[in-house]
């Protein structure tokens, strides 16, 4: 190992997460973007249904 590697893993090994933030942003990010569109989904289904209904 040269020494800019040792220097590296000793940051890499002193490095520690927060608890709070112990998931990937970007799971996160996904997870709140399937949230935010399966309850509009789910809420415009009975409003499509009675629409349908009425109108045809």
């Amino acid at each position: 190992m040269t020494g800019r590697n040792q220097e590296i893993t000793a940051h890499v090994r002193n490095y520690r997460r927060s608890p709070l933030r112990s998931t990937n942003s970007i799971e996160l990010s996904m997870t709140l973007c399937v949230i935010a569109s399966t309850i509009p989904g789910i809420s415009m289904n009975p409003i499509l249904a009675i629409a349908q209904d009425t109108l045809f």
